[in-house]
């Protein structure tokens, strides 16, 4: 097995200077866990915040549908995954060069979100900003992952793979929910220049820590998409990725728009959606990583996915009367479904890394699987919006379901070819 390019490093330059190796470690993975927070602010904005601002506005589900569409980048980022693992500046660094880039740049973009208007008839301008914040954010998370994957071995994996949910859930609860909670009583511009803050404080520790000179290899230069998906069993686990999250996002998704024109105000989604965001950080992303190390990953895996399906199963009885939806309720489906996910992501997540730990080129590979996540994730809200808008909620959320059972074999699928690779902890 090739020698990383990350262990090859002089590892004294990249630690902030008289750190011992476990203190070092410990900053490296709070640097990583604060970059995560920072890329999952952009999102919570538009998958939470954003389609509820929109449709308190009068958009139409129509319009609505197609804001997931701004999460194309992480979708597609997979393209330009190359670029970032074999192109660098080498006085700042190779992993630093894009971390520090991406950061800022989502400050300016989400600066320019402040003053945009939002409304049915004045998408176009935040829904672009929105779009460049989509791309920065995820050009930064395959540096994050790459670094991630290169540093980290054995349990320290699993558990930046439990910070990288948990983190990524902590900027989403932030950039949806948080700013649903506080949008009508502090305005929208002075919300989202909160946001602004909080990226720029994000920005600091890349700013400040120092990477070690990389040592240069051939095989690095050559970071390509081939590579990855040559792998064997690599499409099996691309498979899983792409579809464990499609029913717990056809939940969130439609519980939204379905409490909105049920007339719920937006200070009370925003509770709900704050406590799904704090069950996945705290029990969902805890309770992962020790189950994980228990049970194993393809059992973890199984044992989320079953979670999110009651959660759907719960609001499916709101959303064909058998039900009225209140506050403890909506707030108990949310919960289950923030847990589910959390527990199917990291055991999901370590398994793609550990596949992807080998070689020069981590950023790549790891991207290709949180790509196939992104696609599946895009593909679920819009279509079940659609069917929404089309047949009702009940109908978006039977398919849902449908998503949940596909998922369940793909999994099971999967871990019956993958048993020689070990990716198991």
């Amino acid at each position: 097995m090739p020698q990383s390019l990350a262990s090859q490093a002089t590892e004294g330059g990249a630690a902030l200077a008289g750190g011992s190796p476990a203190r070092d470690q410990a900053l490296l993975i709070a640097m990583i866990g604060l970059l995560y927070f920072a890329q999952g602010i952009p999102l919570g904005f538009i998958f939470q915040a954003f389609p509820a601002m929109l449709r308190d506005a009068k958009a139409p589900l129509e319009l609505i549908a197609w804001v997931p569409a701004l999460g194309l980048p992480w979708a597609f980022k997979f393209l330009w995954a190359p670029l970032v693992d074999s192109r660098w500046s080498v006085r700042i660094g190779r992993r630093r060069t894009w971390l520090l880039s991406m950061q800022c740049l989502m400050v300016l973009a989400m600066a320019g979100l402040a003053v945009a208007p939002i409304g049915p008839d004045a998408a176009l301008l935040p829904m672009s900003l929105l779009l460049l914040a989509s791309l920065v954010s995820a050009t930064q998370d395959i540096a994050t992952d790459g670094l991630a994957a290169e540093k980290l071995r054995g349990g320290a994996l699993v558990g930046v793979n439990a910070l990288s949910v948990g983190g990524m859930m902590a900027g989403v609860m932030l950039g949806g929910a948080g700013t649903l909670l506080v949008v009508d009583g502090l305005g929208y511009t002075a919300t989202v220049s909160v946001l602004v803050a909080v990226l720029g404080v994000c920005a600091v520790p890349v700013l400040v820590r120092r990477e070690g000179p990389a040592v240069y290899e051939e095989s690095a230069a050559k970071a390509s998409l081939l590579r990855g998906i040559k792998r064997p069993h690599f499409f099996a686990v691309l498979a899983v990725a792409g579809l464990y999250a499609s029913a717990h996002i056809t939940e969130t998704s439609l519980t939204k728009l379905f409490l909105v024109d049920a007339g719920w105000s937006l200070d009370k989604i925003g509770v709900v959606a704050t406590v799904g965001s704090l069950a996945m950080i705290l029990p969902g992303c805890g309770g992962g990583s020790w189950l994980l190390m228990k049970i194993g990953t393809w059992r973890t895996a199984m044992i989320g996915l079953v979670i999110c399906a009651t959660a759907l199963l719960i609001m499916l009885a709101f959303a064909f009367g058998y039900a009225t939806p209140t506050l403890p309720t909506v707030a108990v489906a949310s919960a289950l479904g923030g847990i589910g996910l959390a527990l199917a992501a990291v055991a999901v997540f370590t398994i793609a890394m550990r596949f992807s730990s080998s070689g020069n080129q981590t950023g790549t590979d790891v991207t290709l699987f949180k790509s196939a996540n992104v696609v599946g994730e895009i593909g679920a809200a819009s279509v079940a919006t659609m069917i929404a808008a089309k047949a009702g909620y009940g109908s978006g959320f039977v398919f849902g379901l449908g998503m949940f059972f596909l998922a369940f074999l793909l999994v099971m699928f999967a871990r019956r070819r993958t048993r020689g690779l070990h990716l198991e902890p």
